[in-house]
């Protein structure tokens, strides 16, 4: 009973260890700040997130411009106009304004040419409008 215990309790420990370092890591590497509240999907209720809608790809396409810019990532469409003057790749993100942008987001091309961090994946997601019709 005792040694169980200590075993849960350094888990415990350790969880915290590595989720204080996580938030840690990403405020420090933060160029700009990004406000989840700024996001559609954040602004639904319960209810609404439940409800989301599904788009064509034409759909997608009218929202091709750095005012109105939604993009395809994996099957989903996020709505990143607001997330635009933030995005710590400038306007490399206009590339996929309209369109797939899966490729774009998984190769940046115009960057690094690596994949995007699991902060950038965790941020996608506060834009995240609905799901592609297939």
């Amino acid at each position: 009973m005792k040694r169980s215990f200590i075993v849960a309790t350094l888990i415990l420990l350790v969880i915290t260890a590595v989720a204080a370092y996580a938030i840690f890591s990403m405020r420090k590497g933060a160029q700009t700040p990004v406000t989840p509240s700024d996001s559609k999907a954040v602004e639904q209720s319960a209810t609404e997130a439940a409800e989301l809608q599904t788009f064509t790809s034409e759909e997608v396409a009218k929202h091709n411009s750095k005012d109105d810019c939604w993009l395809i990532l994996d099957g989903k469409v996020y709505d990143v106009t607001k997330f635009i003057p933030a995005h710590p790749g400038g306007k490399a993100i206009l590339e996929g304004c309209g369109k797939d942008a899966t490729m774009l987001f998984e190769t940046r091309p115009m960057g690094s040419e690596s994949s995007h961090s699991a902060r950038a994946r965790a941020i996608r997601e506060t834009y995240y409008i609905g799901d592609l019709k297939q």
